[in-house]
């Protein structure tokens, strides 16, 4: 799948799309800080999602760099969620929501479903009405990771988490 496209021809180029939908670029970028970045010509090249709300409003991005999927960082901080717009429809007719476990799972996945991008905030309030969390698609020890970031971030009013591999 071709879904990456990396810029070699330097910082004067535009971002390149890597998903139409969901209008993913790549972008050069220079942390700020553990949890920051700022778009920047000089800055390193990063893989870069838009963070909407439940309108499909653009509030935030989140970058990651190729190499290190497992790490990523807000531009500004202010939406703790990918896929706010699924998670709001699943809440409101009672679905479960598929997590993904880093922006770039999701993005791979097409959107589909939510990633959190801030286990810091806390969470209750947006996974409010939703019924059930599926980590059916994970590995057992990818998804048993996210139940206990989910359990230790819900102390409270937890939905249910799991489902069957394939639902």
């Amino acid at each position: 799948m071709s879904e990456t496209q990396a810029d070699t021809t330097g910082p004067a180029q535009a971002p390149k799309p890597l998903r139409g939908a969901l209008r993913c670029f790549t972008a050069r970028v220079i942390l700020i800080d553990k949890v920051h970045f700022r778009l920047d010509p000089a800055g390193e090249l990063a893989q870069i999602a838009p963070i909407r709300d439940r309108y499909d409003r653009l509030e935030d991005l989140v970058a990651w760099f190729p190499d290190v999927l497992g790490r990523w960082y807000v531009r500004e901080g202010l939406s703790p969620i990918l896929g706010a717009r699924e998670l709001a429809l699943a809440a409101s007719h009672g679905d479960q929501v598929m997590i993904q476990p880093t922006p770039a799972a999701w993005v791979a996945a097409g959107g589909a479903g939510i990633c959190v991008v801030d286990w810091g905030v806390e969470l209750l309030g947006c996974f409010e009405g939703v019924t059930e969390i599926s980590t059916g698609h994970l590995s057992a020890g990818t998804a048993a990771a996210i139940e206990k970031l989910l359990k230790r971030n819900f102390w409270r009013g937890l939905p249910r988490v799991g489902g069957r591999r394939g639902r």
